[in-house]
């Protein structure tokens, strides 16, 4: 290392602008920094430098709080559009709008649960509808056991020869072949003309369930014997209804064919 290299410049005067620092070397004029006039405590020390740094990053953050903002304010001005002021955010562009407001369906909520059909307070009034339903298949005859579906309100023609269907290549009856197409195999049935509500679970499984209706003495009457007045008493069609929407129907005829080995003898498909 020369003597000449080690000499430090002790030059104190202000560095001035970029360009007044400038040398200009050779032909082609290609230019370099005098780093050696360069002071250490000027206005492009690394300091200065992460100052301006953490200065444009609060910038941009401010640009983004902002632009965020932007984002929500059209959010619930497509909400306003849409009567849906609670929308904002990504559900409410105008995309989400478009295909909302495209005529479709929209979805309600809280959906409201399935539920049973709509039963008469008075008994009499499905007797009078039993009495007036005839066979769809033996050119107007009485039906001998009118059966009505709980489920969906269909009147069938239980428990007999002229209206057996062929399912999965076996016979049976109306009940059981309504099941497949109602009920996914489950059914609950009202034997109108017996008083007795009918639980059927696939071809082979079944059971009898006391009604919904009541005399004046608090009783049912299955089979219609004694001849007093029914009423409805709802609170043990909503105990059905609870059956029916807790998946329990399948538990109950479990329970009854174990306590009444009768039941397993009974050729459910037919009913």
């Amino acid at each position: 290392m020369s003597a000449g290299s080690g000499n430090r410049n002790t030059n104190t005067e202000p560095w001035g602008s970029f360009d007044e620092n400038l040398i200009q070397t050779g032909a082609g004029g290609a230019a370099v920094i005098d780093m050696e006039n360069m002071d250490d405590t000027s206005g492009s020390s690394f300091e200065d430098m992460g100052e301006l740094h953490q200065r444009m990053k609060e910038e941009e953050e401010v640009t983004a709080e902002a632009a965020a903002a932007d984002d929500n304010d059209n959010g619930a001005e497509d909400g306003e559009f849409l009567g849906m002021k609670g929308l904002k955010g990504p559900a409410g562009t105008t995309g989400v709008r478009q295909t909302l407001g495209g005529g479709g369906v929209p979805v309600q909520f809280p959906r409201e649960s399935n539920r049973l059909i709509e039963l008469p307070e008075d008994y009499s009034v499905l007797i009078n509808q039993a009495s007036s339903f005839t066979c769809p298949r033996s050119g107007g005859d009485k039906s001998r056991a009118p059966t009505l579906c709980l489920v969906c309100g269909c009147m069938l023609c239980s428990q007999s020869y002229c209206c057996q269907t062929e399912l999965d290549g076996e016979d049976v009856g109306a009940c059981t072949a309504h099941t497949s197409t109602c009920g996914a195999g489950l059914g609950l049935f009202l034997r109108v003309r017996e008083s007795q509500v009918l639980f059927v679970a696939g071809k082979t499984k079944g059971c009898f369930y006391p009604p919904p209706y009541l005399d004046d003495y608090g009783e049912t009457d299955q089979g219609l014997k004694r001849g007093n007045p029914l009423h409805l008493c709802a609170e043990r069609y909503r105990k059905i209804q609870r059956l029916w929407r807790q998946h329990g129907v399948a538990e109950v005829i479990g329970h009854a064919q174990e306590a009444n080995q009768t039941l397993v003898a009974i050729d459910w498909q037919h009913l």
